[in-house]
């Protein structure tokens, strides 16, 4: 499994592998101190997972065909560097602290984690 902490450019090459897959927001609490999404093609063995750390905004649908996503950096409103999420494709977004964490293994990677269905 690849774990990659917080490192935007290395994120986003990983996630430019994955144009085109399903994004699922596969949990959050209920403050959305933590969110994730599921980022999958069908037909392929791998699979990310990605938890966005202190969310602020999200805007856009729950679950998605033909992604395109890219995480950026930007000043907040109230001076606070903070990160967002972008889907190139709809318009989809999160705006979150700048922390996170992606990892990129098999589906077998996942099981014990979060479960017995990725799917």
């Amino acid at each position: 499994m690849e774990v990659i902490i917080s490192d935007i450019a290395k994120a986003n090459e990983i996630l430019a592998e994955y144009k085109g897959a399903k994004v699922e927001l596969w949990s959050f609490d209920r403050f959305h101190e933590k969110i994730q999404l599921l980022i999958n093609f069908s037909d392929n063995e791998s699979v990310i997972f990605l938890t966005l750390i202190s969310s602020t905004y999200f805007s856009g649908s729950l679950y998605w065909l033909d992604s395109e996503l890219r995480i950026t950096e930007h000043e907040g409103s109230d001076g606070w560097d903070i990160a967002r999420i972008t889907d190139l494709r709809t318009g989809y977004y999160i705006e979150f602290s700048r922390e996170f964490v992606l990892k990129k293994g098999s589906e077998d990677d996942f099981l014990k984690e979060f479960g017995p269905d990725l799917s």
